[in-house]
């Protein structure tokens, strides 16, 4: 696992692509777009990303809503600024109205809003069924993209532009998929600092 883990660490030093962007959409392509890498570390309403590599927090969502609006026990969204994110054609409008709260982020085409809670919405596609964003308005300055709609070269973790840890919000979740979920994930960082450090030292 170190090796591999060291091999990919050299793939992303070979890469270089720690200003550019990663591209992100549904299944359909009905909305797309690409998220920007920043070399801040927080905005002024709170931190977004780690002090590592100018890369995004990666959330595994454990709690009763995620489980009950996706019919699964995790839910994955990566944490992205409002102004490192872009949508393609019509998708940059939407995004736009989505940000403002106007109420035309609803009237889109194949687009739908669901909100479980007060100061919350879902936007999903109606045309493939993916779900696209979690805004929360009691946090303006940030969005959550879902974590699967982005095409990395580094595959579905994107460990090149992502930091992953479980979400505070762990109401309802059975305690041994936490538990087994923290022990892995501590485990993958442990060793990817390892495999860091080392490529630094060579």
């Amino acid at each position: 696992m170190l090796e591999k883990a060291r091999q990919r660490a050299r793939m992303r030093e070979l890469a270089g692509d720690w200003k550019g962007k990663v591209e992100w959409g549904c299944a359909c392509g009905a909305y797309r777009g690409y998220l920007l890498r920043s070399e801040a570390n927080k905005d002024r309403f709170g931190i977004w990303v780690k002090n590592d590599g100018g890369r995004f927090t990666g959330v595994l969502s454990l709690g009763e809503q995620a489980r009950r609006c996706s019919g699964f026990e995790i839910e994955v969204w990566v944490v992205v600024p409002w102004s490192q994110i872009r949508g393609d054609e019509g998708a940059a409008a939407w995004l736009e109205d989505v940000k403002m709260g106007n109420r035309e982020a609803m009237d889109w085409d194949n687009v739908q809003m669901y909100r479980p809670t007060h100061g919350v919405e879902r936007y999903s596609c109606k045309k493939c069924g993916a779900s696209i964003l979690w805004v929360e308005r009691k946090r303006p300055g940030v969005v959550k993209v879902s974590a699967g709609l982005l095409k990395s070269a580094e595959g579905v973790r994107a460990e090149d532009w992502i930091t992953w840890e479980l979400s505070e919000d762990q109401e309802g979740a059975d305690p041994g998929v936490v538990e087994e979920l923290r022990n892995a994930l501590q485990s993958w960082n442990e060793t990817m600092k390892t495999a860091l450090h080392t490529q630094d030292t060579k």
